[in-house]
């Protein structure tokens, strides 16, 4: 059975990555309100990544049942699906270095840096804007929670 590899990888990719954030957040003890309703800290969270194990559940019956209906017998993604799939990728892979950093530096810098990063990977040039853009979000983000909202940021 032939399947369509251009769907098939990110689909996997993001359900694991899903059903890992499940597993994490599950396991977190949120001390519960007694009420019978767990709507703790964790709740948006663990609903966010319930949508993302559906839809990427999705998109791998998906692939398989369209990926063998290709006439030749075989399908070929075409260079902007590998694209596409790489970008995934890469994606995950900032996020995860971006969450490390995060934990280990704060907030400003390496919003910062994922910022820029993602702008880049998703196709934008290295010019003035883009770095302004990077600089200039997380930075009034910050002073939006801390001083106008009241929440600090690490």
């Amino acid at each position: 059975m032939k399947t369509n590899r251009s769907e098939l990888v990110p689909g996997t990719l993001v359900f694991l990555t899903a059903g890992a954030g499940l597993i994490i957040t599950n396991s977190v003890n949120t001390g519960e309100s007694g009420t019978g309703v767990s709507f703790g800290p964790y709740f948006y969270p663990s609903l966010i990544l319930w949508l993302l194990a559906a839809l990427s559940a999705i998109l791998l019956v998906k692939s398989f049942l369209l990926g063998k209906a290709d006439s030749q017998g075989s399908v070929k993604p075409n260079q902007r699906q590998k694209l596409a799939g790489l970008r995934i990728v890469v994606l995950f892979a900032i996020l995860l270095l971006y969450c490390l950093l995060f934990f280990n530096i704060g907030f400003m810098y390496p919003s910062m840096l994922a910022l820029f990063a993602l702008l880049l990977v998703f196709g934008r040039k290295v010019d003035i804007g883009t770095i302004t853009i990077s600089i200039a979000t997380p930075a009034i983000l910050y002073v939006l929670f801390t001083y106008i909202f009241d929440i600090a940021l690490p």
